[in-house]
């Protein structure tokens, strides 16, 4: 491809851009969202260091998009998340127009991966999943540069700084491995010479770049600080998110089998790139081993995609529905950017086959394909009204007691409570602390730091939930999550019954008061929804599996259905009945047998 040829592509890569970076920050979350949206707009707006790794390459940028000022604090980091989306289809456009030379293909590849909801729906929130996929996008173009001719260091140095971003990002750019050594392997001149070295030289220098922006986690200060980063083994420590087990994905014993994630996958992409995008992207991968770039390129490709999706997925022991199944879709955009480039190919196989008389009709029906996905696709991954956990952080902290101690459960509830108090100033006097970051000595300085009458250990060691429910009940008015129970059902066999409160959690007694009669609970908690407000809501079931916010508005309806357990103990059953229809009107799939 010409230089003067090339001009009409890089133009029409451009305008992919443009395009998608309109739709994204048009669709852009404004108010609080869940998962770890929280923690990362607290430190892009206020400094420190977010949980391992650290994602130091967001961090630096998001600073920089948290100064601007335009819009709340989580509009600003989301719109980066936007940039990001959009910069990975750019590329990702380029990247198999290169490997193709079929404009068709290239615009139906970025379009199938920028109108499929789940990456539009990651592309909107202030997360860092979005530089991930860009990382592929990179590696990718510079694999396809390398398989149509480009050799050399500067080959090296280009493989190199495209695998850096992923270094100075997120862990998941070991995946690619397959691709960066097929790239780094292609690279060397043909036949072998000093400049070999050269080329290694190049590409581990350009990968060196990624671990500096790591430096600017050993910077003191910050509202928010994982861990202990201001010194070198510290800095390792949180690189390697030792915290969690080095390179951990929550692979446990829970019986769950090896092939429900994968096939959870295989199903997502499918419906991702629905209709002639997913079926062509099988014949993609066939195409690509006898396309210009070659065999190596498309073993590379087909290997790495199986390595980032379907393998990798495996690694997640968590169940394929409602809260966990968002948890692990998360990571589905990464390979689904590497399974467009196969789309890309099986779409210029498609446009090129003899049976059509009007060489416009494969043209027609991609097109109407991919305008029928964004009309789908739009209105369900779009975040600019999304206010649910914002609604609800913002009724918690304003009906519990001054003082209050709250036992968050969930990224979603610690990390929103995080922002609301340090980025949005609200109800400083609460302490929000999440049970299972007890563990942690940093952790209990930083909140007896802030919060110095807490008591957080005993000999130097975080108490265990129970233990810190009692040490504290007589110093602060102290309130439980509704799911913390679940997920710590011992400590309902240690304190004395806890009954809701504040309209969205439960209050635990002292140990030597019980709680008062659910009928007075009840006045209490009609009379704090009168003051509640609600912008948004939860109506489908099948929102639990498309956002994290949906744990937030079930807590409304896991109060009542609470409340209800304490009429039916004091023998009131028409109590029971109507805190149970209040439940139903409000998450109706928690009451479905």
């Amino acid at each position: 491809m010409t230089a003067s040829a090339d001009r009409p592509g890089l133009r029409a890569s451009w305008f992919v851009f443009v395009a998608f970076a309109l739709a994204y920050l048009a669709t852009s979350a404004r108010a609080i969202q869940g998962g770890d949206s929280g923690e990362f707009v607290t430190v892009a707006s206020l400094g420190g260091v977010a949980h391992p790794s650290g994602y130091p390459l967001f961090g630096l940028v998001s600073r920089l998009f948290a100064a601007i000022p335009l819009g709340t604090p989580t509009f600003r980091v989301a719109a980066l998340s936007a940039l990001l989306g959009a910069a990975t289809l750019a590329v990702l456009h380029r990247a198999v127009l290169r490997a193709t030379d079929e404009p068709l293909a290239a615009g139906v590849a970025a379009c199938g991966l920028g109108l499929s909801p789940l990456f539009w729906r990651w592309s909107v929130v202030p997360e860092v999943l979005s530089g991930s996929t860009l990382t592929v996008a990179l590696v990718v173009l510079v694999c396809v540069r390398i398989a149509r001719g480009l050799q050399g260091p500067r080959a090296g140095l280009l493989l190199g700084l495209a695998f850096a971003t992923g270094v100075a990002h997120h862990h998941t750019a070991i995946l690619l491995a397959p691709l960066l050594l097929y790239g780094f392997v292609a690279a060397l001149p043909r036949p072998l010479t000093p400049r070999a070295g050269l080329v290694l030289l190049a590409a581990v220098g350009g990968t060196l770049v990624g671990l500096i922006p790591y430096l600017a986690l050993m910077l003191p200060g910050g509202a928010w600080r994982w861990g202990e980063t201001t010194g070198l083994d510290g800095l390792v420590h949180h690189f390697l998110r030792a915290d969690y087990g080095t390179l951990s994905t929550g692979r446990a014993a829970s019986g769950i089998p090896p092939y429900e994630q994968p096939l959870l996958y295989l199903t997502t992409a499918w419906r991702q790139l629905a209709g002639l995008p997913g079926l062509l992207a099988a014949a993609g991968f066939v195409v690509a081993w006898r396309a210009r770039t070659g065999r190596g390129f498309a073993l590379a490709l087909l290997a790495t995609w199986l390595l980032a999706g379907p393998l990798f997925v495996t690694r997640f022991d968590l169940p394929a529905e409602g809260y966990y199944r968002v948890v692990v879709e998360r990571f589905h955009s990464f390979p689904n950017a590497l399974l467009v480039v196969a789309v890309g190919f099986g779409v210029a196989w498609f446009a090129r086959l003899k049976l059509w008389s009007r060489p416009q009709v494969p043209r027609a029906l991609l097109i109407a394909n991919l305008a029928l996905l964004g009309l789908f696709a739009a209105p369900r991954a779009s975040m600019r009204s999304a206010t649910v956990l914002e609604d609800f952080l913002r009724n918690t902290l304003s009906a519990v007691e001054p003082g209050a101690l709250v036992l968050a459960q969930g990224d979603s509830f610690h990390w929103g409570c995080l922002q609301a108090q340090e980025v949005e100033g609200l109800r400083p006097d609460v302490a929000c602390i999440s049970p299972k970051m007890v563990g942690h000595r940093w952790y209990r300085e930083r909140l007896a730091a802030r919060h110095p009458d807490l008591v957080l250990e005993l000999d130097g060691v975080g108490i265990p939930v129970p233990e810190l429910v009692i040490a504290n009940a007589e110093r602060r008015p102290v309130y439980l999550s509704v799911r913390l129970p679940a997920v710590h059902p011992e400590v309902l066999g240690v304190i004395p019954p806890v009954w809701p409160a504040a309209g969205t959690l439960l209050r635990a007694s002292g140990q030597e008061r019980w709680p008062p009669p659910p009928s007075e609970v009840e006045a209490a908690l009609l009379a704090d929804w009168e003051g509640f407000v609600l912008r948004s809501r939860i109506d489908r079931a099948e929102e639990l599996d498309e956002v994290l916010e949906s744990t937030a508005w079930d807590h409304y309806a896991l109060v009542w259905l609470s409340l209800a357990g304490g009429f039916e103990v004091a023998g009131d059953a028409e109590g029971a009945g109507r805190c149970r229809q209040r439940a139903r009107e409000l998450s109706p799939w928690l009451l479905e047998p």
